[in-house]
């Protein structure tokens, strides 16, 4: 896309509305690239957002008028039987009251005098756990209480603040509002039809590349289990044997299998010889090829989209959303695989 946005902010909005029209088809008739469509559709989208603004200033989009905030209602005192529940079912009070039950039972003993407990050591110990129970009852009801009135008061502040912009957002839309009934709407709807059937179809277009680019990047799943060790080798041993002229290291598979992945895809087509690894310990995943003069690629997020670009597209775009390690001889390239995946 060769238009500068310069130049299209100096367009009429007919002459700009034609150029977006021929991108459209032009892009629709090339092959999708990942890196390629980035651009462009991010280029389009500009064109578009500056197409909109030429529309002419004396037509408005009709306003829209603002929510007027509702304050949040008072919250009640906590209900005071949930909160005698509560205190009926602590650990301290059902103890007690068994204690108190099997003393005036006379099924155990006081453990001061070694006798039946008298009326007087009872009467203590219900006294102290009443004592108990008012101090466990007020302090429940204050920190409840006091933690909903603090939220309550929050949202009061924040409701007095809503209210005040409403008041301005209020006069706003009817000075707007004044202008838009003076207006004919005819021409608008024109102007605004054209701009929205661009962005349709610049968004139909961009789903379908990208549909286009899921397709052509299969990957093979492989059964997981105690025989994945077996099944990557195998598939390893056909590689070598569909490609004797290219030199490959088996090393690397087995470095990245004492790392105990959970779980293995494997490229095919364009992909060939190309192995994604998961792990139990980390969302990060290895990208690994055992062809020499290939580098490990470490994802760390969005591994079907990022493993759809090319290693050039990969650097360029996506820097902070990957790590490369070559297999250099004498580095330390299997400590860096490991600190790259964090495990």
């Amino acid at each position: 896309m060769n238009i500068s946005l310069d130049a299209a902010k100096a367009m009429t909005f007919k002459e700009l509305s034609l150029t977006i029209r021929e991108n459209l088809k032009k892009l629709a008739s090339e092959v999708p690239s990942q890196l390629h469509d980035n651009e462009s559709f991010a280029r389009l989208g500009d064109l578009i957002g500056i197409l909109e603004k030429k529309i002419p200033s004396h037509f408005l989009s009709k306003p829209v008028e603002p929510t007027k905030p509702r304050p949040s209602e008072m919250p009640s005192p906590p209900p005071a039987l949930n909160v005698r529940l509560s205190i009926e079912n602590s650990p301290f009070v059902v103890e007690s009251r068994k204690k108190i039950a099997a003393l005036e039972d006379g099924e155990i003993r006081s453990s001061a005098t070694g006798r039946a407990s008298g009326e007087r050591e009872i009467s203590a110990l219900k006294k102290r756990l009443k004592k108990r129970m008012i101090e466990m009852e007020l302090k429940l009801r204050s920190s409840e209480w006091a933690e909903r009135y603090r939220e309550q008061q929050k949202n009061w502040i924040a409701f007095q603040s809503q209210e005040r912009a409403y008041g301005k957002e209020l006069l706003d839309y009817q000075a707007r509002m004044a202008v838009w009934q003076r207006l004919d709407g005819n021409e608008l709807a024109d102007y605004e039809r054209i701009v929205h059937h661009h962005r349709d179809a610049a968004e139909n277009l961009m789903r379908m590349h990208l549909e286009k680019i899921a397709r052509r990047v299969p990957w093979r799943i492989l059964p997981p289990g105690k025989q994945l060790f077996s099944h990557v080798m195998d598939d390893f041993d056909e590689v070598c044997r569909r490609n004797p002229e290219r030199e490959y290291d088996r090393r690397r598979l087995s470095f990245v299998m004492t790392l105990d992945p959970n779980k293995v895809h494997i490229g095919e087509e364009e992909f060939d010889g190309y192995y994604i690894f998961f792990f139990h310990m980390t969302e990060r995943v290895l990208l690994e090829n055992c062809e020499k003069g290939n580098a490990a690629y470490v994802l760390f997020e969005e591994w079907e989209k990022l493993s759809r670009l090319t290693k050039q597209e990969l650097r360029d775009t996506c820097r902070a959303q990957h790590a490369r390690v070559c297999h250099a001889e004498g580095s330390n390239w299997k400590g860096r695989i490991r600190l790259a995946l964090e495990l």
